[in-house]
């Protein structure tokens, strides 16, 4: 398709259209409670004995299983609050103009549903499938403001903009785990998953320059852009693990999970890009452009993998838990991560042989860069609940012996802090423009503005055991 675009609107045009993906990661995933145990105490359950966590948080707690256990399933509701400030400052002659990127937005997440099986003693084996991740966002920016077209004495400018993006990532993993008691106080265990992650965005830029000219030739310039873009990649990834009960009451643990290659990807990314120009000072021009592209397929690492250590203390009604876990730095052309660290401590309190109460506290570092295009928030938040046996209901159906039924309800807050990207146009001087340049030109990242999000969810699990 012919073009003849002004150099000006294309870049911002492809400007624009990187910041879309870019905007909506909030948090970070690795605090998602995916068993009971792991909702009660803010995620601190890698010295546990939590048999349904077996397949996803250590592995190696297969060895310690005492009877085979089905969770029949798992749901998160989530209420998420974003914020970029500064996402795009648009200086005219006349002023700033100065966007925020507000979401508000509900979630509902089925987060598991996991086998745990028991063949022997000091051997165990789990099957499960975890969605730890689901994430919706959607902003819009708009903008209109009026003042003297600059170098024309008495003629008047009226510059108008809406840009909107909307983007939905799902991350899902399906898996099976070993875990086997080597010693009496020893356990090892090794996981195989396989995940299936998704994003979809739908990006819209608007933008419009009148002029008061009775020129016709002078009369004003648009720019619309409307851009639609779908991936999706399978990779793998595996997960050792390790417990130790250096005592009766202290046990140490480890698990590694290695890095996440992927194996396959598709989708593809379209992008229309319409201009035209009528203005004081410049020749006519217009033009429009459509472009696709798919995304680079082969095997490559897509995320670095982390190192967990965990220890628990249990004295009496008390469990007392702490975790820690680091990553790596990744570095790639788009998207590198920086090297993280997260810790979980929580307590758990048996009230009688049917009900316990659980609290604990959470931190996910900041994995992205704001440069990059992708909000690189630190995440605080505190966790709590309780898990029961309906004991006359068990009773009533002939349980406890050779079946048991457990559920549990927790509730959790968060709150991230950092950096988000943002950009300023300058439409009379791009020059002076801080914009992500496209491929071909000099590497220009992302301004990184602050950034907020407030997340609070509550989360439902039944477990059976027999």
């Amino acid at each position: 398709m012919t073009r003849r675009t002004p150099s000006r609107p294309r870049l911002l045009a492809v400007a624009l259209a990187l910041l879309g993906p870019a905007a909506a990661l909030a948090t970070n995933p690795e605090s998602t409670p995916m068993t009971t145990e792991a909702a009660l105490a803010a995620g601190a359950v890698l010295a546990s004995d939590d048999a349904s966590g077996g397949g996803w948080y250590n592995p190696a707690k297969l060895g310690a299983i005492r009877r085979s256990n089905f969770q029949l399933g798992a749901s998160a509701y989530a209420i998420a609050r974003n914020e970029v400030q500064g996402a795009l400052v648009t200086v005219l002659p006349w002023g700033t103009m100065v966007g925020d990127a507000n979401d508000t937005h509900y979630v509902s997440v089925p987060s598991v549903l996991s086998l745990s099986y028991k063949i022997d003693d000091g051997l165990g084996v789990a099957f499960g499938v975890w969605t730890p991740y689901h994430n919706s966002y959607g902003a819009t920016i708009g903008g209109r403001s009026s003042g003297p077209y600059p170098g024309y004495p008495g003629l008047e400018a009226t510059y108008e903009q809406t840009y909107g993006l909307s983007y939905q990532w799902d991350d899902t993993w399906a898996g099976a785990a070993v875990g086997w008691q080597v010693r009496p106080r020893l356990r090892i265990g090794a996981s195989l998953q396989g995940g299936y992650s998704t994003s979809a965005s739908v990006i819209d830029l608007d933008t419009g320059l009148e002029t008061t000219s009775t020129d016709p030739l002078q009369q004003g310039a648009h720019l619309n852009i409307s851009i639609r873009d779908e991936q999706s990649y399978l990779a793998l990834r595996a997960l050792l693990g390790l417990q130790w009960d250096v005592t009766d009451q202290v046990r140490l643990a480890l698990a590694v999970r290695t890095p996440v290659v992927q194996v396959v990807s598709w989708g593809k990314t379209s992008r229309v890009t319409s201009v035209a120009a009528l203005l004081p000072g410049f020749a006519p021009q217009q033009g429009q452009l459509l472009e696709e592209a798919e995304p680079t397929g082969g095997l490559t690492v897509v995320d670095p993998g982390r190192v967990y250590l965990g220890v628990a203390w249990t004295g009496g009604p008390w469990d007392l838990r702490a975790d820690l876990d680091w990553g790596p730095a990744l570095r790639r052309n788009r998207n590198s991560e920086n090297a993280s660290w997260g810790g979980r401590v929580g307590a758990i309190y048996r009230v009688d042989r049917d009900l316990r109460v659980g609290a604990g506290l959470f931190r996910d570092g900041a994995r992205s860069q704001a440069s990059d295009g992708v909000p690189s928030l630190d995440t605080y938040g505190i966790a709590g609940g309780i898990d029961f046996r309906p004991a006359k209901v068990i009773a009533a159906l002939g349980g406890g012996e050779t079946w048991d039924l457990l559920t549990g309800i927790a509730v959790r807050g968060a709150y991230g802090t950092g950096k988000g990207p943002g950009m300023t146009i300058v439409p009379f001087d791009f020059a002076s423009s801080v914009v992500p340049i496209f491929p071909g030109q000099a590497s220009q990242g992302f301004q990184e503005v602050p950034a907020h999000s407030l997340e609070g969810s509550i989360h439902f699990f039944t477990a059976l055991g027999f």
